[in-house]
């Protein structure tokens, strides 16, 4: 078995109406037709969320730089073809993070402080 995986272009809302990244994690036999199993995944997203979707591949490393973020993204499951290949999809919400900057003598224990002092 092999796993591809695929990303949403657009935001998609969870139940909370929190704007989340949709990021789709497919595991098929290693002779698997992906781009029919692409489609058959846009088709199966459609369905359960509403609206079509971009779908875009991505590695697996980018797909878990995005898990990473939300440590309780909402996911489930969907079946793709009658061989049972399935499809999981998560929804990890997007995180608004602070860069805290450094100053050259030490670090800033909040962004406050890094901020340019006025003379």
């Amino acid at each position: 078995m092999a796993a591809f995986y695929l990303l949403a272009d657009e935001t998609v809302q969870n139940q909370q109406q929190q704007d989340c990244r949709l990021i789709l994690e497919i595991s098929a036999p290693e002779e698997a037709d992906n781009q029919r199993l692409h489609k058959a995944a846009e088709i199966a997203i459609k369905e359960k969320f509403g609206t079509a979707l971009t779908l875009k591949p991505i590695t697996k490393q980018a797909a878990s730089h995005y898990l990473e973020v939300d440590p309780v993204p909402d996911h489930g499951a969907l079946n793709l073809t009658t061989d049972n290949v399935q499809l999981i999809w998560h929804l990890a919400r997007i995180m608004i993070i602070k860069a805290v900057r450094y100053r050259s003598a030490g670090s800033c224990l909040s962004s406050a402080e890094c901020l340019p002092k006025k003379m």
